[in-house]
């Protein structure tokens, strides 16, 4: 994909949704992300992506989305980086599902953003970004943000670390794969990296939607 850039078309994906879509108190929760919910509303593990919570909310994902996206989509292409942007998302929603009661919710597009930290952090270690106004690059700041989510799991601020945390790891995982012969390689057809994501979220869904069934039930 030559002219725009997925990560524009992904930060406009998630204005709409939050400014129109989830105005109506009708599809706000045929978007949310709930565990128990799965067997019957399986892709809101990949809506809930696209969804937020407030207007901070938003703002502060698809500021980090606009400065780290457009990088590593540069870096690996449209195709790969979209794959892997839906791959860290769905491994983020895994962390969530596993840590968090079968009726909470989850919304957002935190654990994508993680994997896209991930994978700079394996294929730009000399990057600099600024944690507290101080240049720090890649190779050690991808650690801190990992170590941060790591001492925060278990607190009740409302926030998804956990989701957070696997979608780091996922993207660093991905990335790592591939490694530095990423660039080199015949881009990916945008149509597998959409496909393969949207048969994996389902597949994720079923398992986890069966294992909340009786709860659901309850």
């Amino acid at each position: 994909m030559n002219g725009l850039r997925l990560t524009y078309v992904i930060i406009a994906i998630c204005a709409f949704v939050f400014f129109f879509l989830e105005a109506s108190d009708v599809l706000l929760p045929h978007l949310v992300l709930i565990p128990m919910d799965l067997l019957t509303r399986p892709w809101t593990i990949l809506t809930s992506l696209f969804a937020h919570a407030d207007l901070e909310h938003i703002f502060f994902n698809m500021f980090a989305l606009f400065m780290f996206g457009s990088i590593l989509e540069n870096r690996i292409g449209s195709g790969r980086f979209i794959f892997l942007y839906l791959m860290a998302g769905i491994m983020g929603a895994v962390g969530f599902m596993l840590l968090n009661s079968p009726d909470s919710s989850a919304l957002g597009a935190s654990g994508a953003i993680y994997g896209v930290l991930g994978a700079l952090m394996i294929l730009m270690p000399n990057m600099s970004v600024y944690i507290y106004f101080i240049p720090v690059p890649m190779w050690l700041a991808g650690p801190i943000y990992a170590l941060i989510e790591i001492f925060a799991l278990g607190s009740a601020d409302n926030i998804a670390h956990s989701a957070h945390l696997l979608g780091f790891f996922a993207g660093a995982v991905l990335a790592l794969r591939e490694g530095q012969a990423w660039p080199p390689k015949p881009m990916m057809e945008l149509w597998k990296a959409i496909a393969i994501p949207i048969a994996v979220s389902l597949i994720v869904a079923i398992i986890f939607g069966l294992m909340y069934s009786s709860y659901a039930g309850d």
